[in-house]
């Protein structure tokens, strides 16, 4: 991720204006485009969060027109709340916004994780669709089927 990181922040915040220690450092312009460009990035995350939360609405409401087992439930239902933290407002320490440098990398940390939860919860949701399939399909096999998962997790 810190290879990522910089590779952005050097895109956008080339460094070109000499500071005090005789380094070059990018303008402030330059630096608040690679922030505007984590701003977006935020945007579509949020997005991709209210599509899967509305998927997962509509498998939820599939499953109650269904006679498949409440376990298969769980899967869209751990979708949901495995993005529902990202919804969550978090302005974190003061000390994040003195500098756009390091309001950049927290933004960026915070964007990493966010696209591993929305990762995993794309994956659920797309099984979800196949339990509601195989229960529609094999209403008869379904409950079979768990049962014999449940004995064998349970030991019996």
């Amino acid at each position: 991720m810190t290879e990522i990181s910089s590779h952005l922040w050097a895109r956008y915040a080339p460094a070109e204006l000499p500071s005090e220690e005789g380094r070059n450092q990018p303008s402030i312009a330059e630096q608040d485009r690679a922030l505007t460009y984590l701003e977006r990035i935020v945007d579509r995350q949020l997005n991709k969060v209210r599509g899967v939360l509305t998927f997962n609405a509509l498998i939820l409401a599939a499953f109650r027109n269904s006679d498949c087992p409440g376990v298969f439930l769980l899967v869209p239902i751990c979708a949901c709340l495995i993005v529902l933290p990202i919804l969550r407002v978090n302005w974190g320490s003061p000390q994040r916004f003195q500098l756009i440098k390091s309001e950049f990398d927290s933004m960026m940390v915070s964007v990493w994780r966010r696209s591993r939860l929305i990762d995993l919860s794309i994956l659920l949701s797309f099984v979800a669709p196949f339990l509601v399939a195989v229960s529609l399909i094999f209403p008869r096999l379904v409950p079979s089927v768990v049962s014999r998962l449940g004995s064998l997790l349970s030991g019996e």
